[in-house]
C-alpha cells in the first residue's frame, strides 16, 4: 500500500508538504540560506561582499515551483507502476539523442567546478551566431610565423 491512499495517505501528505517547505521560492525577496536547491545562482559574486541577494542562490523556475506546489497539495496522478522501469539501450543513437542524454539530468546551475552552464550562457556578446562562441583570433608569435 502506498502513502497516497489508505491509512498512510495523511502521512504522505505531511511528507510532501515537509519536502516542499525546503524549496526556495523563486519570487521570494528574502535571502534564504536554508532552502533548496543548495547551488549558487546568477548573483553569486555578491557573496564575496557579504551582501547576498535572493539571486545569489539557485532556485527552481516558477513553473517547476508551481508543479512542486501542486504535488505537495496532492494534485497529481498517482501513476507509478510499482516496479522499476527497464533500461533500453540504443547502439546507434542520433546526435539529437546524445544531446538529450547529456542534458536530461542538468539543472542549469553554476556548480563548481563547472559541471553545467550558468548565467554566462545568457551573455550575447559571447556568441558570433546561435550556438557558436565568439573566439578572438590569436596573433602568431614571431617564432610561429617564421620557424
Amino acid at each position: 500500500m502506498s502513502a497516497l491512499e489508505g491509512p498512510l495517505a495523511e502521512e504522505g501528505a505531511k511528507l510532501r508538504s515537509y519536502v516542499f517547505g525546503y524549496l526556495r521560492d523563486p519570487d521570494d525577496s528574502v535571502v534564504r540560506w536554508d532552502k533548496m536547491p543548495r547551488g549558487l545562482g546568477d548573483d553569486y559574486t555578491s557573496l564575496d561582499n557579504d551582501a547576498p541577494t535572493p539571486h545569489s542562490f539557485l532556485s527552481l523556475t516558477r513553473i517547476q515551483y508551481a508543479q512542486m506546489r501542486e504535488w505537495a497539495a496532492g494534485n497529481f496522478i498517482a501513476d507509478w507502476p510499482r516496479f522499476e522501469p527497464t533500461f533500453r539501450s540504443n547502439p546507434t543513437p542520433t546526435p539529437d539523442e546524445l544531446d538529450r542524454a547529456a542534458a536530461e539530468g542538468a539543472v542549469g546551475g553554476p556548480f563548481f567546478p563547472g559541471i553545467e552552464v550558468s548565467w554566462l550562457i545568457r551573455v550575447p556578446e559571447l556568441y558570433s551566431e546561435p550556438f557558436r562562441l565568439r573566439v578572438p583570433h590569436r596573433q602568431k608569435t614571431r617564432a610561429e610565423a617564421h620557424p
